[in-house]
């Protein structure tokens, strides 16, 4: 029997699987030959596509003492006694002989004949158990820009994804042989991981502006032109009061009957309202009014003229503290105003982030579906 063995041999050793065997010969010359043997042999994997990946695993068989002069050998196979294992399909067979040369023996060829095996990797388990969940999970990273800002749970909720999908990125990292070629999936993972990480920078900026309105600072012209003015009115987000606005060159703004709008500052409020208590009334004695500040104790014609004297000052003080009164509310007013704006402005940015955030995914699963095809 010739010594024919396998070249790429992943076993301890070389079996006895073709010496001390029975053999049939018939009289035409033909010699059959069949023995059970488990074969152990090494396949280098490529897993740029996986779970989608197909693999070639060639199996070298060939003699090691008889050369070309003493021994030809061809090859055939059988692809349809495969069993699939559950988790590869066979999907071809291939057979090549070759005549090389080696170094130990130089000018003298061998024959050798290499069965190359290919094979399909079934991919459904992978798709339901890594890839669907991480879909189903970048799809809550958008229910967290519809999130009200005012719930707090907007970076709470960003974080939380974020973390899952570190855990089924080990996942992955387990379920296949190591290698620095990162796989299709690894890619996919990886890249909704930066979009979910831009995601809670985003969000972590909106809450900033959502909250900017307690420091009463206006809008600047052009966010409230860009963002209230068109990109609202684009997302038809755009409040009822504001779609007639026509903006100035400063910072205020005018309304379609070309009004100002906009609220006293809270300055000339202040200097108001220290200029009243500079002028509040001081009682210093139980007989004189706790309003005019004046005596009681005046009777007689000329007390009659002191009254109507006193009842005037009384009008003027009472229409400068209802004017004070009024000067406060409608300072409350522009703060909320203010405050309302700012809210309104974070709303918009938030929903144009989301769309952002929409393109971004379906960018990362059009790049994972053009590399599996």
């Amino acid at each position: 029997m010739p010594d024919i063995v396998i070249y790429n041999n992943a076993g301890d050793s070389y079996g006895t699987y073709m010496f001390n065997k029975i053999v049939k010969i018939e009289h035409t010359g033909h010699v059959n030959w069949g023995s059970p043997h488990i074969i152990v042999t090494s396949c280098q994997l490529n897993v740029a596509n996986f779970p989608f990946d197909y693999q070639h695993c060639p199996i070298k068989f060939g003699p090691w003492q008889h050369d070309g002069s003493e021994l030809a050998i061809t090859g055939s196979g059988d692809n349809t006694v495969y069993r699939s294992d559950g988790e590869w399909d066979m999907v071809g067979l291939s057979t090549v002989t070759n005549q090389q040369t080696y170094p130990d023996s130089p000018g003298i060829s061998y024959y050798d004949v290499t069965y190359t095996i290919h094979i399909r990797r079934r991919a459904m388990y992978y798709v339901f158990n890594l890839l669907v969940p991480c879909i189903l999970i970048a799809s809550i990273t958008l229910l967290g820009f519809l999130l009200p800002v005012d719930s707090g749970e907007k970076v709470s909720l960003g974080i939380t994804v974020l973390l899952s999908l570190t855990v089924f990125l080990l996942l992955i990292a387990q379920s296949m042989p190591p290698s620095s070629v990162v796989p299709i999936i690894g890619q996919y993972y990886v890249s909704t991981m930066v979009l979910v990480s831009i995601s809670i920078l985003l969000t972590v900026s909106v809450i900033n502006l959502h909250h900017r309105g307690p420091y009463c600072r206006k809008a600047p012209r052009w966010v409230r032109r860009i963002i209230l003015g068109k990109i609202a009115w684009f997302l038809r987000l755009q409040p009822e009061h504001f779609k007639h606005m026509k903006f100035a060159s400063n910072n205020s703004y005018y309304n379609a009957n070309g009004i100002n709008t906009s609220s006293p500052s809270g300055n000339n409020f202040r200097k108001k309202r220290e200029s009243y208590k500079r002028d509040k009334v001081k009682v210093t004695a139980p007989h004189e009014s706790p309003i005019l500040g004046i005596s009681r104790s005046g009777r007689g014609r000329e007390g009659c003229c002191d009254n109507n004297d006193d009842q005037l000052i009384l009008l003027r003080r009472m229409i400068d503290h209802m004017r004070y009164i009024r000067d406060h509310f409608e300072e409350i007013d522009d703060s909320e105003d203010i405050k309302n704006e700012w809210k309104q402005i974070a709303l918009v940015v938030d929903r144009v982030f989301a769309i952002f955030y929409v393109f971004g995914s379906i960018g990362t699963i059009l790049m994972l579906v053009f590399k599996i095809s």
